[in-house]
């Protein structure tokens, strides 16, 4: 049986798929260009989503990865000068790691690229439609149901 929510799930896809294919060529091209793996990638993305420096063990336990992994990879930010680790001042075994200016400027040009794609792909749809979809998502984006738990770390 088809329901509502399988259709949605069509359409979303659909719908992310074609932005996101649009998006992601120009922006992940940049960022192959100064060697960042997926893990690299995915820890800049979440150190741009903190206020303040945090503990390597946050951003693993985040990604769903050992720290031993996460560790490496911030090994790699850290000598590219991506990502500034300082020692904590409660525990200095704890290191606790921010992006550094180029970091955020890495962090910010990918998404301003991204940007730039849905952009011109909104101005593209019809008044009466863009009025719907915001409509539509207004209440989805003020509830809490676009926020998924941190994944559990694995080995």
């Amino acid at each position: 049986m088809h329901t509502i929510a399988d259709e949605l799930l069509e359409s979303l896809e659909t719908f992310m798929g074609r932005v996101f294919a649009q998006a992601q060529a120009e922006s992940v091209d940049a960022l192959l260009d100064k060697e960042l793996s997926i893990t690299h990638v995915r820890a800049l993305f979440v150190l741009a989503q903190r206020e303040t420096a945090v503990p390597i063990s946050d951003v693993a336990r985040t990604l769903g990865i050992s720290p031993a992994t996460a560790g490496r990879a911030v090994d790699h930010l850290v000598r590219h000068g991506m990502v500034e680790r300082n020692e904590s001042a409660e525990d200095r075994r704890v290191k606790h790691i921010r992006l550094s200016a180029l970091g955020w400027q890495i962090t910010d040009e990918h998404k301003e690229g991204k940007r730039r794609v849905l952009a011109a792909i909104v101005r593209r749809i019809p008044d009466p439609q863009a009025q719907a979809l915001i409509d539509a998502l207004r209440p989805i984006l003020a509830g809490d149901v676009l926020h998924l738990p941190p994944k559990e770390t694995h080995g």
